[in-house]
């Protein structure tokens, strides 16, 4: 280990709240490229913050490095869960778990992230459109991937009553009922 990244890990040993040591160790890996370990000291400083907001965009930038620079995609998988836990409006640490829950093929772990996600935004007043869009998103995995009509049919109504204006979750719902010979 190098004598600088030696000296400030032992201030922040001394006193973790050592702002100034963090933001030097943090800029001294970024300079010398040690991903590795800027993303373990982005995910230890998130765990012990008492900011959400804060502790979230760290263990957002500490996946994006696990996914990216080293190449983790189940640590980041699960730094992306810790950020939206943390935050869960955190919008790019979603749409980044979306993705790689999405390429990995997951569908039913991608069915329980979007419907904890909602749930945890509806519990946090988030604007009802966002809520909405993943309703609907939930409604065509359940109509589409599981083939279950009447769970796709219960979350298209949830994202036509919280967004009027989602016209296509009404249209799909209906085209759900016609199929099955329900005009009414």
């Amino acid at each position: 280990m190098d004598p600088t990244a030696e000296e400030l890990i032992a201030r922040l040993r001394r006193n973790p709240d050592d702002a100034a040591a963090y933001a030097a160790l943090r800029a001294h890996y970024q300079r010398i490229g040690d991903w590795a370990s800027l993303a373990n000291l982005l995910e230890g400083w998130a765990r012990r913050s008492p900011d959400h907001g804060g502790a979230a965009q760290a263990y957002f930038e500490a996946g994006e490095l696990a996914w990216g620079a080293l190449s983790d995609r189940a640590r980041g998988t699960k730094l992306y869960e810790s950020a939206l836990e943390r935050n869960p409006m955190h919008t790019e640490a979603g749409h980044r778990l979306q993705a790689l829950l999405e390429e990995a093929g997951d569908v039913r772990r991608l069915a329980e992230h979007l419907e904890k996600r909602a749930d945890a935004m509806a519990r946090a007043n988030a604007e009802p459109r966002d809520v909405a869009a993943l309703h609907q998103q939930l409604g065509e995995l359940f109509e589409h991937r599981f083939k279950r009509p009447d769970k796709a049919i219960l979350h298209y109504r949830k994202a036509f009553e919280l967004d009027g204006t989602l016209v296509s979750a009404i249209y799909a719902a209906r085209e759900i009922y016609r199929a099955a010979g329900n005009i009414k």
